[in-house]
C-alpha cells in the first residue's frame, strides 16, 4: 500500500484549486493509497513538511511550480532513500509538467500518479543570499533568473489569476523591462569568468521553458545532466521588447546581446544587491552558486 502525504497550496489559482482536493483525495483512497492531506501557510512550510515527512514512500506537491519546488527542497533535505516525488497540478504556469509529461488536468493527473512510475530526474542545486546576507540553500525544478525575473514573477502572479497564463505573464514582462534596470556582474560558467554589462536577465535552467510559453531554445532533457544558460545583456528597453517574440518562438541562438549554452556550474557575482527569483517566486539574492545534480529525484510520471 502507499503511503502518501500530500501537502496543499491553498493560495493556488487564487485559492480556487481547493475545489479539486476532495475528489483526488477520494481518486487515491479508491486506489488502495493511505494519504494524509496537510494544507500549507507559505512555501517555506510545504518546505518543512517535506523535510519531516515519516513515514511517508511518496510526498506528492498539490500546487504550482513554487510549491514543486518547495517540496522537493524539502525531500532533498531528507537522508536517502528518499520518497519519491509526485504531482497534482493547482498551478496557473505548469513549466514543470510540460518538461517532464505530466498532465494538468484533474482527471488525468490522479490517474498519472496513480499509475505512474518514480524515475530519476536532474536537479539544481543552488546556494543563495537572503536580504540579511545569510547563505541558503535550495533545490530547484525548473530554471533561476536573476534580473528581470524576481519582478516578473511577482506581478505574473498576481495577473495570471484573472488574465491567464500567457497574457499574464505577456503583460508582467513588458512591465518589468520598461522599469526594471539592468546590471553587471561576473558569470562564471564551468570555471571560466566572464564580466557582463547592462545584463537585463540572466536565466539558469534545467527547463527549457522559462515561464508560460517563454524558452530559451536549447535542447535539455530530464536526466542529461546539464544545466542551460541565457543570459541577455546590452539592449536598451526597445531591443528588450523587439526580442521577446524569438522567446516565445525559442528561437533566442545568434541574437546581438544573446548567450546561450550549456553547463554544469555557474556562479554569479554582482557588487550592487541583485534580486533572484527560482520556480516563479522571488526567493533571495547575489551572489549564486549553481550546479546539476544528476538524477538526484525520482519523480512519478506516466508509464
Amino acid at each position: 500500500m502507499t503511503r502518501a502525504l500530500l501537502i496543499l497550496n491553498p493560495g493556488s489559482r487564487a485559492g480556487r484549486s481547493q475545489h479539486q482536493w476532495a475528489p483526488w483525495i477520494r481518486a487515491l483512497n479508491q486506489a488502495d493509497w493511505l494519504v494524509a492531506a496537510q494544507p500549507t501557510t507559505s512555501l517555506q512550510h510545504a518546505r518543512e513538511l517535506a523535510a519531516a515527512a515519516d513515514p511517508y514512500d511518496t510526498v506528492v506537491a498539490v500546487g504550482g511550480d513554487g510549491t514543486i519546488s518547495a517540496v522537493i527542497s524539502g525531500v532533498m533535505e531528507r537522508p536517502a532513500p528518499r520518497p519519491r516525488v509526485g504531482v497534482l497540478y493547482a498551478g496557473t504556469s505548469p513549466d514543470f509538467c510540460r518538461f517532464h509529461g505530466l498532465p494538468t488536468t484533474p482527471a488525468a493527473a490522479v490517474e498519472a500518479l496513480i499509475g505512474g512510475e518514480a524515475r530519476p530526474i536532474d536537479l539544481v542545486k543552488i546556494t543563495f543570499h537572503s536580504r540579511e546576507g545569510r547563505p541558503q540553500t535550495a533545490h530547484v525544478a525548473c530554471s533561476v533568473n536573476v534580473g528581470l525575473g524576481p519582478p516578473i514573477a511577482r506581478r505574473a502572479n498576481r495577473w495570471r489569476p484573472w488574465c491567464g497564463d500567457a497574457l499574464g505573464t505577456a503583460l508582467a514582462a513588458i512591465w518589468s523591462i520598461c522599469r526594471h534596470p539592468t546590471f553587471d556582474a561576473t558569470v562564471t560558467i564551468d570555471g571560466h569568468p566572464q564580466p557582463l554589462t547592462g545584463i537585463a536577465n540572466l536565466a539558469v535552467m534545467k527547463n527549457p521553458h522559462i515561464a508560460s510559453g517563454l524558452r530559451c531554445g536549447l535542447a535539455l532533457t530530464p536526466t542529461d545532466g546539464r544545466l542551460g544558460i541565457c543570459a541577455v545583456y546590452g539592449r536598451g528597453r526597445a531591443g528588450l521588447l523587439a526580442l521577446l517574440p524569438a522567446f516565445y518562438c525559442g528561437t533566442l541562438s545568434h541574437r546581438v546581446g544573446v548567450t546561450l549554452e550549456t553547463c554544469k556550474r555557474v556562479s554569479v557575482r554582482a557588487r550592487e544587491e541583485v534580486e533572484i527569483e527560482f520556480d516563479g517566486d522571488p526567493q533571495g539574492y547575489l551572489p549564486i552558486d549553481v550546479a546539476i545534480k544528476h538524477e538526484a529525484l525520482r519523480l512519478i510520471i506516466p508509464r
